[in-house]
């Protein structure tokens, strides 16, 4: 089964090398035989709350930013309760939390 996923870039963090980590979503969705359903280049996190609601109903299982910086203010761990979180640099997978984990937060 192949992995659908959506590829977040924060240009305010990455800068002139914005383009860059949108390159580096992709080329890492070839070479995993990810399916990247899309890349949004955004500034700042102001739409992160409808994509995150769109995910799970969208069937991605996955979400691939080039590192964690680019989900700060607690976004991670908004995203893990509903996706994976791939990060490029270093190469980690955040799995989703399980709903055990969600039991022990609360």
């Amino acid at each position: 089964m192949t992995t659908r996923a959506y590829g977040i870039v924060r240009t305010d963090l990455a800068g002139s090398a914005g383009p860059h980590h949108v390159e580096a979503l992709r080329a890492f969705a070839r070479q995993g035989g990810v399916d990247l359903r899309g890349i949004c280049a955004v500034v700042g996190d102001h739409d992160f709350a409808l994509l995150l609601e769109t995910l799970e109903a969208s069937g991605i299982s996955t979400l691939i930013v080039p590192t964690t910086e680019h989900l700060v203010g607690g976004w991670a761990d908004r995203f893990r309760a509903v996706v994976d979180v791939q990060t490029i640099c270093p190469c980690e997978l955040l799995r989703r939390h399980s709903a055990s984990d969600a039991t022990i937060q609360e």
